[in-house]
């Protein structure tokens, strides 16, 4: 019996993060689904675990004391750190481009990717590719509501606008980054990659097919990481 658990909504794309690594690495995880439509993350029994009502949530049982993690990169990094063996986190010696790129990653293309979510893209420009009756209605409801002008049932449509355009270019960036090199941080894969996999499944499934298009270093890239048998996780999610 496995002596990791995860409480997740495998559906969402930040515990995605934590299910790529595990698949990548192929290890043994009990999952526990929470219903974040019913609230089980603001439960008693879980803020004891995660004061910060996080999703995804995993702890270990060691001997003493009980390790409780959450926030996924944590989670996604501590697993590869603890079980990859160096399979997805390079060696000391060669962690500047690793370290870079997942500063990247965390600051600028997921604050992004967020903020133009959250702006209202989800109505201007896309449905969501998850089950209709569990995600659409969640994500709508639930997710955006705060975003949304006051007594306006429209989300803020010019800052989905300048989102997109600073997107656009941010993706420009990473076009270049990855004509010198083949992964993310550097020469070989890492956990960076698996962070960046979600939010690209959206954008090439249904939000922007077309941001692929004239950046040929980001087409190979994401072939790639397509090709790769952890990205079942994404791909069943549709």
């Amino acid at each position: 019996m496995s002596t990791l658990k995860l409480f997740t909504d495998p559906q969402l794309p930040r515990p995605q993060r934590v299910h790529l690594v595990i698949n990548e690495l192929n290890l043994d995880v009990c999952i526990q689904t929470v219903d974040l439509e019913q609230m089980e993350h603001k439960t008693p029994d879980y803020l004891q675990l995660d004061p910060f009502r996080s999703s995804p949530l995993s702890y270990r049982l060691l001997r003493q004391p009980l390790l409780i993690l959450y926030e996924s990169r944590a989670i996604a990094r501590y697993l590869a750190a603890k079980y990859g063996q160096e399979h997805l986190i390079p060696d000391n010696s060669d962690m500047q481009a690793f370290e870079q790129a997942a500063c990247i990653e965390l600051a600028t293309f997921d604050m992004l990717l967020t903020g133009w979510f959250r702006a209202g893209v989800e109505t201007v420009f896309f449905h969501w590719p998850i089950n209709e009756r569990q995600g659409h209605g969640l994500l709508t409801n639930y997710m955006y509501r705060s975003y949304f002008q006051k007594d306006n049932p429209y989300p803020d449509e010019v800052m989905v606008v300048r989102l997109r355009e600073r997107i656009s270019e941010i993706l420009d960036v990473l076009d270049g980054i990855l004509s010198r090199q083949e992964y993310m941080g550097g020469d070989t894969l890492s956990v960076v990659d698996l962070f960046y996999m979600p939010y690209m499944h959206c954008l090439a499934v249904s939000v922007w097919p077309s941001f692929l298009d004239s950046r040929a270093h980001l087409t190979v890239w994401w072939e790639s990481m397509k090709g790769r048998s952890c990205y079942r996780v994404l791909s069943s999610a549709e």
